[in-house]
């Protein structure tokens, strides 16, 4: 809407448009078009076999929808799930690192031996030579 406006008061809106949409929000006009879609609407609320098909037909879809977020549910679970196992697995292949450099160190190798037997970097072996040194400490 223009500066606030409702569709009432804008001057570029159809009349019929307007009487529609008035309806819509709940109030009935004097326009035959809408006189003619209210008669319709409370024929169909008053039909029972269009009663039960709506019914079935919302009840279905809310069926549907709730699949589907479970469905959702699921699959953000085993993305975390997954995504657990990589950083576990992450994890205990640096901590099995650690303990091979250790063991490395202890038998007196230097960073450039360690780092061609680990293919490490020269740098990321001295770096976890002095992590150990101070988890050591």
């Amino acid at each position: 809407m223009k500066n606030g406006q409702s569709y009432y008061q804008l001057n570029d809106v159809d009349d019929d448009l307007k009487s529609f949409l008035q309806y819509v929000d709940g109030k009935i006009t004097e326009d035959p078009f809408v006189q003619e879609i209210h008669q319709q609407v409370c024929e169909i609320k008053q039909n029972e076999k269009w009663r039960e098909e709506y019914m079935y037909m919302s009840d279905k879809i809310r069926l549907i929808q709730q699949q589907a977020i479970e469905e959702g549910r699921e699959e953000g679970r085993e993305e975390g799930r997954e995504e657990g196992r990589e950083i576990g697995l992450t994890q205990g292949l640096q901590k099995g690192q650690k303990k091979i450099i250790a063991n490395m160190l202890k038998q007196q190798l230097d960073y450039g031996q360690i780092s061609t037997l680990t293919g490490l970097s020269e740098q990321e072996v001295q770096e976890m030579a002095e992590e150990l040194k101070e988890k050591n400490a």
